[in-house]
């Protein structure tokens, strides 16, 4: 069995936008994220909602890939939501409040046995 040397990038953590969902990472090339991980640094419960966007495209209800998830007061959520992006494609994220995201990047997908 031959193993895939996969060194994922760190992408954060950053604040999440607030307001109105915006880009957070854009993929250079292909890439894949395994997770994304939450931290609410408040004392009461947000909301968080996460789209894969094209190269030209906005967030929308049609391409949300974590739609609208509480993540408890001041607690971590880890979500196992896989999502390859080709070149060009984006994340946007939105909170409702100070949330702050983490998701590591791979350069490839790992290899299925």
């Amino acid at each position: 069995m031959a193993l895939n040397k996969i060194y994922p990038k760190a992408v954060g953590p950053d604040p999440m936008p607030t307001g109105v969902a915006a880009s957070v990472y854009t993929a250079p090339e292909r890439v894949v994220i395994q997770r994304f991980t939450f931290s609410n640094t408040t004392a009461g419960i947000l909301a968080v909602t996460l789209h894969k966007v094209s190269a030209t495209g906005t967030a929308s209800v049609g391409n949300q890939i974590i739609p609208a998830m509480s993540v408890p007061a001041n607690d971590t959520i880890v979500v196992g939501a896989p999502v390859v992006l080709e070149a060009g494609e984006r994340i946007f994220a939105l909170a409702a409040g100070a949330v702050n995201l983490l998701f590591n990047v791979s350069d490839r997908e790992p290899e299925v046995l």
